[in-house]
């Protein structure tokens, strides 16, 4: 039996009561039913599919809204005007291009409350519920269309009932009022708990007991699609919402629990990070001279994995938007990598199917989008200076081939996060020589020089969301929620159950009074402590970040439950899949390292001098309330020390700060080029105008800083004073509202 396509049931089932329409005439959709008014169970499911039709005609605009206003891109000599007044910030108005249209997300909306308003959720057959799945489906794509509208225009009117007719007002006088991320009445999260024709929570619900439809493979020309992918996970879109619209410590916890339940579920969750999703490096010595390979293929190949390339259990993907092959099985979704400069071609191919009794005859169709090469005067954008200065300052933990002692790694200074390579290798062309191109949404084999091998090929979907963005969003929330160490340990050595402490048991045996300092040895060999006691390939590896403190504090917290093997498998942490292993004797990549040092950074980017701004990074490590701390080596607290005693608020905030930054860099590197940047971005300043330590505009300050430094051929944090682009640094800056774009009303 031939596979269903889906992409040609978006454009049919148009017919069976769900049109969709151009921008112009949005308000006014061609909705019909039966004269009598009854819908049979197979027009509810074909008005559902049609939704997800509705969903496909915005994922462009929402991949390159939120990419090409970030940090990681810039324009080149053949930007359009268009494009490049959005990545500058020139306030264009609603309509001037595609990706200007805000009408594209209410087109979501509408369909979805027109579904809601008639559907009937609790029709049985055979004591069966039939329509439970699909509509806890159209609620959270309901809200998933209200996240991009917040995130892009701000304060937006709220609607859950169908708009029928043109003229009503709704535009500008909602009948129910506002939606925005400001706390009150108008903030998204409490209106969609809330909302009359279908709450959030009778979608988890649904979801939690009934699973998700069961529609199998669609084909899409080339490759059959798993509709399983095509679905939000109640508990994702939750963890977003509360993340995003977060007002207190309560929400971060509200979102860390249902990222936590997402991830530790051996049912829906499709995969753990491990060994096969690292982009590596490896070493040759010979005759004294060190060579590195590099091997960013494994990182690529998830990638490819859930869009039709090989089984789907392997891929990164949680929930993507397809793509047809040709214009005769539906939308092709190739505007993103043309935009990054790849030369596509669509094509069909039509053939009647012989069979041995003609009467059983039947016409067959095919279709491809292939990768001709690259040209770099189509190529409007690419990776901007400081992508590439963010990953050379990267220093790659390899094991040394040099030397006999074990485990010992080193720091070359020649090569930097292998992810780059990946994300965007270098490629030959005839005029201008090797350049750098985008190459998420066509990847293909990358050589040991990180340059293209070529094998292209194009992706069939737009993921929406993945695994490793929900570890770091668990990451966002756990930090925010005042586990910072832990947070870190997602960067660092994964979420697996042999890494993290078990439980506290210390004997005192040394006390160093003068240099502040206890020497502990345990009391139980079978409990696992602070500096762990497992061994991976003869290298200790384990939670290190993880203070007594914290660790007495998780014992509360359900979020902070690891002790499970099954479901707690993660081998690798997320800063590992790109510059390297994070074993013990990675004595660089360290919470008090790293920390310290980016508290430090910061406190620079505030103008303050380079000895205060260290003496300040040290006092918020140690907790300590006296102002005058010696910068003697010996006043450090070692890796030794337990202190149980809680951490002063402002050391608290500046640590839970400067994890933030360290998250956000490994957004950077992990996550480049998939459309989420300037959403991340936003989401995390806004997460520090709200904290007390920072001031109201705290947030909009250092987005703006890292975006109009993009440019810059400076190293991160070097010559903080510099801004780069002030017209774009002053439009950031000066608060929230400078960060929409323009509503149509």
């Amino acid at each position: 039996m031939k596979a269903k396509s889906l992409i040609g049931l978006f454009v049919c089932l148009m017919g069976f009561g769900v049109s969709t329409t151009s921008c112009e005439d949005m308000l006014t959709p061609d909705i019909t039913i039966g004269s009598d008014g009854d819908r049979t169970i197979a027009d509810t499911v074909n008005n559902y599919l049609g939704i997800m039709r509705c969903v496909q005609q915005v994922a462009e605009q929402t991949v390159l809204l939120g990419e090409l206003r970030g940090d990681l891109v810039t324009t080149t000599n053949y930007t359009s005007d268009s494009l490049e007044r959005i990545t500058n910030f020139r306030n264009p108005v609603d309509g001037e291009n595609a990706l200007l249209n805000r009408a594209g997300y209410y087109n979501i909306i509408n369909h979805c409350n027109y579904y809601l308003r008639n559907v009937d959720s609790l029709k049985t057959l055979n004591y069966n519920y039939l329509m439970k799945k699909e509509t806890a489906q159209v609620i959270l794509t309901r809200a998933w269309a209200y996240m991009q509208l917040v995130q892009n225009y701000g304060r937006v009117p709220f609607i859950t009932v169908p708009v029928e007719t043109a003229g009503t007002g709704w535009e500008t006088n909602p009948a129910e009022g506002w939606v925005s991320l400001q706390p009150g009445e108008e903030n998204l999260l409490n209106r969609l708990m809330n909302a009359p024709s279908g709450t959030l929570m009778q979608a988890y619900l649904y979801e939690q007991v009934e699973g998700f439809p069961a529609y199998g493979s669609y084909y899409n020309g080339a490759v059959n699609m798993q509709s399983r992918l095509t679905m939000f996970p109640a508990e994702i879109i939750l963890g977003e919402l509360y993340l995003l619209c977060a007002q207190s410590q309560a929400d971060y916890e509200k979102a860390a629990q249902y990222f936590y339940d997402y991830l530790s579920d051996p049912v829906y969750c499709v995969g753990d990070i491990g060994q096969s999703w690292r982009a590596l490096y490896s070493e040759t010595y010979l005759n004294g001279k060190s060579t590195y390979n590099l091997y960013p293929d494994p990182w690529v190949t998830p990638l490819m994995a859930a869009s039709g390339y090989s089984n789907t259990s392997t891929g990164a993907v949680i929930t993507y938007v397809p793509s047809a092959a040709s214009s005769n099985f539906g939308l092709v979704l190739k505007r993103i990598p043309e935009i990054y400069g790849f030369v596509l071609n669509s094509t069909s191919r039509t053939q009647t199917v012989e069979q041995d009794d003609p009467n059983n005859d039947y016409v067959s169709s095919t279709g491809s989008v292939n990768v001709q090469g690259v040209d770099y005067r189509k190529r409007q954008f690419q990776p901007s200076q400081s992508y590439a200065n963010l990953s050379d300052a990267q220093a790659y933990a390899l094991t040394d081939v040099r030397s006999r002692e074990v485990g010992k790694l080193t720091y070359p200074e020649e090569i930097g996060d292998a992810r780059q390579y990946g994300a965007a290798p270098i490629f030959p062309t005839e005029d201008e020589g090797r350049m750098r191109f985008i190459q998420k949404f066509c990847p293909g084999r990358v050589g040991v020089r990180g340059e293209t091998s070529g094998g292209c090929a194009f992706r069939y979907s737009i993921p929406l969301y993945t695994i490793p963005q929900i570890y770091l969003h668990f990451a966002e929330a756990i930090n925010r929620a005042g586990f910072p160490r832990y947070a870190f340990s997602v960067l660092r050595d994964g979420l697996n159950a042999h890494y993290i402490p078990e439980g506290i048991a210390y004997e005192p045996v040394v006390t160093d009074e003068d240099n502040k300092t206890i020497t502990y040895a345990p009391v139980i060999d079978s409990v696992r402590y602070y500096n762990s006691s497992l061994a991976v390939g003869n290298v200790f590896k384990g939670a290190n970040s993880i203070s007594p403190y914290e660790w007495e504090q998780a014992q509360t917290k359900p979020w902070l439950d690891f002790s499970d093997e099954q479901r707690w498998n993660n081998k690798w942490g997320i800063h590992e899949l790109g510059s390297g292993i994070c074993t013990d004797m990675n004595t660089l990549y360290t919470y008090e390292n790293i920390v310290e040092q980016r508290i430090a950074d910061e406190a620079l980017r505030s103008g303050v001098s380079l000895e205060a701004a260290r003496k300040y990074a040290r006092r918020m490590m140690e907790g300590d309330d006296d102002d005058d701390v010696d910068d003697d080596e010996d006043d450090v607290y070692t890796r030794d020390t337990l202190d149980i005693v809680a951490p002063t608020p402002e050391a608290l905030a500046a640590q839970i700060n400067a994890v933030e930054t360290l998250i956000a860099d490994e957004m950077a590197l992990q996550l480049s080029f998939e459309g989420f940047r300037y959403y991340d971005l936003m989401r995390i300043a806004r997460h520090k105008n709200r904290d007390n330590y920072f001031g109201a505009n705290y947030g909009s300050q250092w987005m703006a800083w890292l975006i109009a430094r993009r440019d810059l051929p400076l190293k991160p944090y070097e010559n903080p004073l510099t801004l780069g682009n002030t017209t774009v640094y002053n439009t950031l800056s000066q608060g929230e509202t400078g960060w929409y774009l323009a509503s149509p009303y």
